[in-house]
């Protein structure tokens, strides 16, 4: 479930991961609509998303890292939908 979407670029900005509306107790409620569904994307090659359903948002640009280990982000979630 994504947060607020932004017509912003992808791949530039960490992305948070969550579980039941975790991700609504922080500062940053929103995603880029191109990490969305390069999330998406990546959800289909790894087993490590398979089953799962979790809150996404970003950082803001400029703050952390930017997010290419999917695999890591998919792993965060341990509970299965």
């Amino acid at each position: 479930r994504a947060g607020g979407l932004q017509d912003k670029d992808g791949g530039v900005r960490e992305l948070i991961v969550g579980k039941d509306d975790e991700i609504l107790k922080t500062e940053t409620k929103t995603i880029a609509r191109a990490d969305v569904a390069e999330v998406c994307i990546q959800a289909l090659l790894f087993e490590e998303a398979k089953f799962k359903a979790f809150d996404l948002a970003s950082k803001p640009e400029g703050e952390g890292t930017p997010t290419t280990d999917f695999k890591s982000v998919f792993a965060q979630i341990a509970t299965r939908f």
